[in-house]
């Protein structure tokens, strides 16, 4: 029969293991002097990779970091945890070019705090498509408002949502709102409220 340490120790290596096992990095530090408690594989392997630092329990802060700003700022982010218990930050890391969703959190037993965990998920490939999209958004918005035609969005009910500059200036037209007054109503455009009612069923069952 497996006893409680046995149970207690089997968990706790399934824990290390899972830890271990994954690409975020993982930390834990004292909640009195910021010191290295325990860190799991992926921070290791980035400090020594990237730093060439060994990582060991008990380091401090300025151990593994060499400019000041950078010390200071992670004084701020646990001193930050220790404010509000968990937070969130994206970071860019000193020693490589990637950026993390850093989240801490403040670990306490009997409402005190016995250390504070810490969580870096990469986010480079996020943040560099959020920026390709961004970039591609700006590059289509440029073409459509210097386009040489009208070019335009309606609602299904037939309100004009976006015009650009050329569809407003062969409407006479120079803003939003006069091109729709211009047209009137959406119920106004159709011969009969039948036919409108029809057209709006029909894009209803499309959609």
């Amino acid at each position: 029969v497996e006893t409680l340490v046995q149970k207690l120790t089997r968990n706790e290596l399934l824990l290390s293991s899972i830890v271990d096992s994954t690409t975020d990095l993982i930390w834990t530090v004292d909640p009195v002097e910021f010191r290295m408690l325990t860190f799991n594989r992926g921070l290791r392997d980035y400090f020594r990779e990237s730093a060439h630092i060994e990582l060991k329990v008990g380091q401090p802060i300025e151990e593994l970091f060499f400019k000041e700003d950078a010390r200071r700022m992670w004084h701020a982010f646990y001193r930050r945890a220790l404010r509000e218990d968990i937070f969130s930050v994206e970071y860019d890391m000193v020693y490589a070019e990637r950026m993390l969703l850093l989240s801490f959190h403040s670990m306490k037993n009997e409402g005190e705090v016995f250390a504070i965990s810490s969580f870096g998920r990469d986010i480079t490939a996020q943040k560099k498509a959020e920026a390709a999209l961004a970039a591609s958004e700006a590059r289509y918005r440029l073409i459509v408002e210097n386009a040489p035609v009208g070019i335009f969005q309606r609602h299904v009910d037939g309100v004009f949502e976006y015009a650009n500059p050329e569809l407003l200036r062969q409407n006479g037209c120079s803003t939003l709102d006069e091109l729709n007054a211009l047209y009137g109503a959406p119920l106004s455009r159709w011969s009969s409220e039948e036919r409108y009612r029809e057209y709006m069923d029909l894009l209803r069952r499309d959609h």
